[in-house]
Protein backbone atom coordinates (compact mmCIF):
# COMPACT_ATOMS: atom_id res chain seq x y z
CA UNK A 1 0.00 0.00 0.00
CA UNK A 2 1.28 3.46 -0.88
CA UNK A 3 2.05 5.47 2.24
CA UNK A 4 0.96 9.11 2.37
CA UNK A 5 3.16 10.30 5.21
CA UNK A 6 6.80 11.25 5.67
CA UNK A 7 8.92 12.12 8.70
CA UNK A 8 10.74 15.45 8.60
CA UNK A 9 12.03 18.20 10.88
CA UNK A 10 9.87 21.16 11.82
CA UNK A 11 12.26 23.69 10.28
CA UNK A 12 11.64 22.10 6.88
CA UNK A 13 7.83 22.30 6.99
CA UNK A 14 5.35 25.15 6.69
CA UNK A 15 1.55 25.40 6.39
CA UNK A 16 0.36 24.97 2.82
CA UNK A 17 -1.85 27.62 1.20
CA UNK A 18 -5.46 26.90 2.08
CA UNK A 19 -6.60 28.04 -1.35
CA UNK A 20 -4.79 25.18 -3.12
CA UNK A 21 -5.16 21.46 -3.27
CA UNK A 22 -2.32 19.98 -1.26
CA UNK A 23 -0.93 18.27 -4.36
CA UNK A 24 -0.75 21.62 -6.16
CA UNK A 25 1.13 23.20 -3.26
CA UNK A 26 3.94 20.75 -4.01
CA UNK A 27 5.06 22.95 -6.92
CA UNK A 28 5.93 25.81 -4.57
CA UNK A 29 8.86 25.04 -2.20
CA UNK A 30 11.99 24.57 -4.30
CA UNK A 31 10.83 27.08 -6.92
CA UNK A 32 10.02 29.93 -4.56
CA UNK A 33 13.06 29.32 -2.36
CA UNK A 34 15.42 29.38 -5.33
CA UNK A 35 13.77 32.46 -6.84
CA UNK A 36 13.69 34.48 -3.62
CA UNK A 37 17.17 33.56 -2.41
CA UNK A 38 18.66 34.18 -5.85
CA UNK A 39 17.10 37.63 -6.12
CA UNK A 40 17.51 38.91 -2.60
CA UNK A 41 19.67 36.77 -0.29
CA UNK A 42 22.47 36.37 -2.85
CA UNK A 43 21.64 38.88 -5.57
CA UNK A 44 20.80 41.83 -3.30
CA UNK A 45 18.42 43.22 -5.92
CA UNK A 46 17.87 46.87 -4.99
CA UNK A 47 14.42 48.35 -4.73
CA UNK A 48 13.49 49.55 -8.19
CA UNK A 49 16.60 47.96 -9.72
CA UNK A 50 17.06 46.25 -13.07
CA UNK A 51 17.25 42.47 -13.34
CA UNK A 52 17.72 40.00 -16.18
CA UNK A 53 16.12 36.62 -15.50
CA UNK A 54 17.37 33.94 -17.90
CA UNK A 55 14.78 31.19 -18.07
CA UNK A 56 11.96 33.47 -16.94
CA UNK A 57 9.23 31.04 -18.03
CA UNK A 58 10.48 28.08 -16.02
CA UNK A 59 9.32 26.69 -12.70
CA UNK A 60 11.64 29.06 -10.83
CA UNK A 61 11.65 31.95 -13.27
CA UNK A 62 7.89 32.52 -13.17
CA UNK A 63 8.16 33.08 -9.40
CA UNK A 64 11.28 35.23 -9.79
CA UNK A 65 9.46 37.53 -12.21
CA UNK A 66 6.64 38.04 -9.74
CA UNK A 67 8.93 38.60 -6.72
CA UNK A 68 11.06 41.09 -8.66
CA UNK A 69 8.02 43.04 -9.87
CA UNK A 70 6.63 43.18 -6.33
CA UNK A 71 10.01 44.67 -5.37
CA UNK A 72 9.52 47.43 -7.91
CA UNK A 73 12.18 46.14 -10.29
CA UNK A 74 12.40 46.52 -14.04
CA UNK A 75 12.38 42.90 -15.21
CA UNK A 76 13.90 41.58 -18.43
CA UNK A 77 13.47 37.88 -19.15
CA UNK A 78 14.58 35.32 -21.69
CA UNK A 79 12.02 32.84 -22.98
CA UNK A 80 10.64 31.35 -26.16
CA UNK A 81 7.84 33.12 -28.00
CA UNK A 82 5.30 30.55 -26.74
CA UNK A 83 5.83 31.66 -23.13
CA UNK A 84 5.69 35.39 -23.70
CA UNK A 85 1.92 35.86 -23.24
CA UNK A 86 2.06 34.33 -19.75
CA UNK A 87 5.10 36.40 -18.80
CA UNK A 88 3.25 39.51 -19.89
CA UNK A 89 0.40 38.54 -17.56
CA UNK A 90 2.96 38.24 -14.75
CA UNK A 91 4.04 41.82 -15.42
CA UNK A 92 7.42 41.37 -17.11
CA UNK A 93 8.74 44.58 -18.70
CA UNK A 94 10.93 43.31 -21.52
CA UNK A 95 11.50 39.92 -23.15
CA UNK A 96 14.24 38.36 -25.22
CA UNK A 97 13.41 35.39 -27.44
CA UNK A 98 16.44 33.20 -26.82
CA UNK A 99 15.64 31.10 -29.90
CA UNK A 100 16.20 34.10 -32.19
CA UNK A 101 18.02 36.79 -30.24
CA UNK A 102 21.34 37.08 -28.43
CA UNK A 103 21.25 38.42 -24.88
CA UNK A 104 24.45 40.40 -25.38
CA UNK A 105 23.15 41.95 -28.61
CA UNK A 106 19.69 42.70 -27.28
CA UNK A 107 20.62 44.31 -23.95
CA UNK A 108 20.88 48.09 -24.23
CA UNK A 109 21.33 49.13 -20.60
CA UNK A 110 23.25 47.43 -17.81
CA UNK A 111 21.47 45.64 -14.98
CA UNK A 112 22.01 45.29 -11.24
CA UNK A 113 21.48 41.54 -11.28
CA UNK A 114 21.43 38.59 -13.64
CA UNK A 115 19.62 35.55 -12.29
CA UNK A 116 20.41 32.58 -14.51
CA UNK A 117 17.96 29.68 -14.37
CA UNK A 118 18.78 28.26 -17.80
CA UNK A 119 21.37 25.63 -18.82
CA UNK A 120 23.77 28.17 -20.31
CA UNK A 121 27.45 27.21 -20.30
CA UNK A 122 30.05 28.98 -18.19
CA UNK A 123 31.51 30.41 -21.40
CA UNK A 124 28.18 32.04 -22.30
CA UNK A 125 27.65 33.34 -18.78
CA UNK A 126 31.08 34.94 -18.85
CA UNK A 127 29.98 37.00 -21.87
CA UNK A 128 27.08 38.30 -19.78
CA UNK A 129 29.26 39.65 -16.97
CA UNK A 130 29.94 42.97 -18.76
CA UNK A 131 26.17 43.54 -18.83
CA UNK A 132 26.25 44.15 -15.09
CA UNK A 133 26.59 47.51 -13.40
CA UNK A 134 29.63 47.92 -11.19
CA UNK A 135 29.02 45.97 -7.99
CA UNK A 136 26.30 43.89 -9.63
CA UNK A 137 26.03 40.12 -9.49
CA UNK A 138 25.39 37.12 -11.72
CA UNK A 139 23.69 34.42 -9.66
CA UNK A 140 23.34 31.07 -11.41
CA UNK A 141 21.27 28.11 -10.31
CA UNK A 142 22.84 25.94 -13.02
CA UNK A 143 26.39 26.40 -14.33
CA UNK A 144 28.59 29.02 -12.62
CA UNK A 145 30.23 32.04 -14.20
CA UNK A 146 33.96 32.61 -13.68
CA UNK A 147 34.39 34.27 -10.28
CA UNK A 148 37.91 35.53 -11.05
CA UNK A 149 36.76 37.18 -14.28
CA UNK A 150 33.80 38.70 -12.46
CA UNK A 151 36.13 40.20 -9.85
CA UNK A 152 38.28 41.74 -12.59
CA UNK A 153 35.17 43.42 -13.99
CA UNK A 154 34.11 44.73 -10.58
CA UNK A 155 31.10 42.42 -10.27
CA UNK A 156 30.28 39.17 -8.51
CA UNK A 157 29.50 35.64 -9.69
CA UNK A 158 27.89 33.07 -7.43
CA UNK A 159 26.52 29.55 -7.80
CA UNK A 160 23.13 29.25 -6.09
CA UNK A 161 22.00 26.33 -3.99
CA UNK A 162 18.59 26.84 -2.36
CA UNK A 163 18.28 26.18 1.36
CA UNK A 164 15.26 25.43 3.50
CA UNK A 165 13.44 28.42 4.99
CA UNK A 166 10.22 27.77 6.90
CA UNK A 167 9.57 31.49 7.47
CA UNK A 168 9.75 32.25 3.76
CA UNK A 169 7.49 29.32 2.85
CA UNK A 170 4.92 30.56 5.37
CA UNK A 171 5.06 34.03 3.83
CA UNK A 172 4.69 32.58 0.32
CA UNK A 173 1.59 30.64 1.38
CA UNK A 174 0.08 33.91 2.57
CA UNK A 175 0.87 35.56 -0.77
CA UNK A 176 -0.81 32.71 -2.65
CA UNK A 177 -3.92 32.85 -0.48
CA UNK A 178 -4.06 36.64 -0.96
CA UNK A 179 -3.93 36.18 -4.73
CA UNK A 180 -0.56 37.93 -4.96
CA UNK A 181 1.46 34.98 -6.28
CA UNK A 182 0.36 32.91 -9.26
CA UNK A 183 1.21 29.27 -9.91
CA UNK A 184 1.84 28.17 -13.47
CA UNK A 185 1.17 24.43 -13.70
CA UNK A 186 1.58 23.47 -17.34
CA UNK A 187 1.21 19.72 -17.09
CA UNK A 188 0.58 16.69 -14.92
CA UNK A 189 2.47 13.42 -15.31
CA UNK A 190 2.09 10.15 -13.41
CA UNK A 191 4.98 8.98 -11.25
CA UNK A 192 5.76 6.29 -13.83
CA UNK A 193 6.80 9.07 -16.22
CA UNK A 194 9.19 10.78 -13.79
CA UNK A 195 12.17 10.00 -16.03
CA UNK A 196 10.39 11.72 -18.91
CA UNK A 197 9.87 14.82 -16.79
CA UNK A 198 13.56 14.89 -15.85
CA UNK A 199 14.59 14.56 -19.49
CA UNK A 200 12.27 17.42 -20.47
CA UNK A 201 13.69 19.58 -17.69
CA UNK A 202 17.30 18.89 -18.65
CA UNK A 203 16.49 19.75 -22.25
CA UNK A 204 14.89 23.03 -21.19
CA UNK A 205 11.51 22.02 -22.60
CA UNK A 206 9.38 22.59 -19.49
CA UNK A 207 7.47 25.85 -19.06
CA UNK A 208 6.15 26.66 -15.62
CA UNK A 209 5.79 23.61 -13.39
CA UNK A 210 4.91 20.02 -14.23
CA UNK A 211 3.12 18.26 -11.39
CA UNK A 212 3.98 14.62 -10.74
CA UNK A 213 0.85 12.78 -9.62
CA UNK A 214 0.77 9.64 -7.48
Amino acid sequence: MLQKYVVTKTQYAAPAPVSLELSEAAVLPIGVLTAWQGLFDHGNLPQGGRVLIAGAAGGVGSYAVQFAKQHGAYVIGTSSAASMPVLQELGIDEMIDYTKESVTDKMKDKVDLILNLSPESTEVLNTWLPLLKEGGALISAVNPADEALAAQLGVKAHRLFAREDRTLLTRVAELVDAGKLKLWITGRLPLTELATAHAMSEAGKIRGKVLITI
